[in-house]
């Protein structure tokens, strides 16, 4: 089974400046990413292996490589469907997202910065959130290669 989908992360920024005993916020940034990710699992495999787009080296794809880690993921998927054409292939991840953030939420985590000295007597101290959905896209794979398994198998 190969399932697809997108990995987004959104980090958002915050620097404060203590003033007057409050705290004030000095500067803020939000940055993105978005990575293509596909979902590999044999029919014994549970775990499955997770290739991810820009961490990928996609040598594989000999004289067929391109520029971008676009184009080769998407040459390594049309690959993949060509030579396992028995293979169920699933692409609906990016459509069901939104539906699935009732049952799994995106993942959200805040961290502290430490106390930084900014100039003469000031003290700045940032703080960044960071929200993803790797977490989500683990579970809707692994439930959907469940679901396909049991398919196969007769159970219900």
């Amino acid at each position: 089974m190969i399932v697809t989908g997108r990995l987004h992360e959104k980090s958002a920024v915050l620097e404060q400046r203590r003033r007057r005993g409050r705290m004030q916020p000095i500067d803020s940034r939000e940055l993105f990413s978005d990575d293509l990710v596909l979902d590999l699992y044999s029919k014994t495999d549970e775990t499955g292996w997770r290739i991810i787009a820009n961490s990928f080296d996609f040598s594989c794809l000999g004289p067929e490589k391109k520029m971008t880690a676009v184009e080769n993921f998407q040459a390594l998927t049309n690959a993949l469907r060509e030579r396992a054409s028995s293979a169920n292939f699933d692409d609906s991840y990016v459509r069901v997202r939104p539906t699935l953030a009732a049952v799994w939420p995106l993942e959200q985590e805040t961290r502290r910065g430490e106390w930084r000295r900014s100039g003469a007597g000031k003290f700045d101290l940032s703080t960044v959130t960071t929200t993803d959905n790797a977490t989500q896209f683990t579970r809707y794979s692994r439930l959907r290669r469940w679901l396909r398994v049991r398919e196969l198998t007769g159970n219900s």
